[in-house]
């Protein structure tokens, strides 16, 4: 909790000051689908989670007036160094059969996302959590 939701939220209290002279202002927090869709034995984990959408729409509510927008990426699982150590080939195997898009997310899916949201397209989303799953959150 004090690392996935209480981090964020001082990050965006003391960012406060400087996105407001920033020409572009953009808070985008990473959650995960376990935000969305509970897990087993992860009640810490999926109660940050969704804190941190929440985090989120508070934040876009009360900083709009400074144009600063916020938004949240909840990632499904993505092929990283971290998920290496905890998840199995056979986890992974497992969560490509049960994911529509029948693969695993790699970071770039997550820095594209990103990407879209600090450009101009994306410049009229604010308060919105963006599912990053290849539809896994479907079943």
């Amino acid at each position: 909790m004090n690392t996935n939701l209480r981090g964020k939220l001082l990050c965006t209290k003391y960012s406060i000051p400087l996105l407001k002279n920033s020409s572009n202002p953009i808070i985008i927090n990473i959650a995960t689908r376990a935000g969305i869709s509970a897990m087993e034995e992860s009640s810490a984990y999926c109660c940050a989670a969704t804190g941190i959408i929440m985090l989120t729409k508070v934040s876009a509510l009360e900083l709009s007036k400074y144009s600063i927008r916020v938004n949240t990426i909840s990632p499904g699982l993505t092929k990283t160094k971290l998920t290496l150590q905890y998840d199995t080939e056979e986890d992974f195997k497992e969560y490509v059969e049960k994911n529509p898009s029948k693969r695993i997310g790699t970071p770039e899916d997550i820095a594209n996302t990103v990407l879209f949201l600090i450009s101009k397209e994306g410049s009229f989303i604010n308060g919105e959590n963006i599912n990053v799953s290849g539809g896994i959150l479907l079943k």
